[in-house]
């Protein structure tokens, strides 16, 4: 290439021209980490990020009341564009059908597409809470106890 080619720095304008096209694709991977974070349990209220919560806020979330007596409760939030609740835990096993039914009076047996790998798999998509849909699953654990999974969000 001759002198005129050049700029006034020794460099070729396009090249520059090259490294300037590249930073709005920079900004937009910095922005989507940051929205988009990873899986962590830090808690400190960054979307994207799972934090704990208690579950009788999950449940109100997703518009049903926590059972009386439930232990081993583990129930979690995340929020980016849209809000995942998830949690665990354990209840009398007698008590998990009726339970269910009040709690979530619309529910319907999840369609066949969504997998379910408990006894009983219902969801709805008219929750009293803030959710827009609901999954739950009841799990017979023997015993007289039930393993109840929720999952609730927005969308």
């Amino acid at each position: 290439m001759t002198e005129a080619g050049r700029s006034a720095h020794g460099r070729r304008p396009h090249a520059v021209v090259r490294a300037l096209s590249a930073l709005p694709l920079l900004c937009a991977a910095a922005a989507c980490t940051a929205a988009c974070g990873g899986d962590d349990d830090s808690g400190d209220g960054r979307p994207g990020v799972r934090s704990p919560i208690g579950c009788a806020e999950a449940m109100d979330f997703a518009g049903g009341t926590l059972p009386e007596g439930a232990t081993d409760q583990d129930c979690s939030t995340e929020s980016g564009i849209d809000t995942m609740v998830r949690g665990t835990f354990r209840m009398p096993g007698a008590d998990a059908g009726p339970w269910l039914e009040r709690a979530f009076p619309d529910a319907l047996p999840v369609p066949e597409a969504v997998p379910c790998d408990a006894d009983r798999c219902v969801e709805t998509d008219r929750p009293g809470g803030e959710a827009h849909v609901v999954r739950v699953s009841v799990t017979d654990e023997g015993g007289g106890t039930a393993l109840i999974r929720l999952e609730a969000f927005t969308r």
